[in-house]
């Protein structure tokens, strides 16, 4: 099997997982680190799959998939439902191990043990204002790998 057949595999398996709440964890890292916005910091594959975002997921749809050797990215469309019982969608783009800048965030975390991920959902928001928010944690956070020309004027 080549290496973009594996990573489709390897992919499809985690969301078919994640889909119909069956085994997927196995998939991740012993090391993997969440941090985000609606979700507390934590590290291991356990602390991953047991985080609270899971808990809120009732389905999910890949919209959009490329794959590229190891590289991949997906579309993902998340059905949830809030502790409170309120529905909503959100849009989450996920890159799997090989975006553009893998090698830089490798670099700067010094192995993929050190990596994370993080969510940082605007509900029911505009293109324009996902892009602001991006900006602004960019401006705020200053990410080593940050690309300068994607970040918007001030605000």
């Amino acid at each position: 099997m080549d290496s973009s057949a594996a990573t489709k595999e390897l992919v499809r398996k985690y969301y078919d997982g994640l889909s119909k709440k069956t085994d997927w964890g196995h998939l991740l890292s012993d090391n993997f680190l969440l941090t985000g916005t609606i979700a507390k910091e934590s590290r291991g594959r356990d602390a991953y799959v047991n985080n609270q975002f899971f808990k809120l997921v009732r389905g999910l749809t890949v919209k959009e998939m490329a794959i590229e050797g190891e590289k991949a990215f997906a579309l993902v469309n998340y059905s949830l439902v809030s502790p409170k019982g309120k529905s909503f969608s959100s849009d989450v783009g996920e890159f799997w191990k090989g975006d553009h800048k893998y090698n830089c965030w490798i670099r700067v975390a010094g192995a993929e043990k050190n990596l994370a991920i993080a969510f940082h959902p605007i509900v029911d928001s505009t293109p324009v204002q996902r892009k602001k928010r991006e900006s602004n944690l960019v401006r705020k956070l200053q990410p080593l790998c940050a690309d300068p020309s994607r970040v918007l004027g001030p605000f």
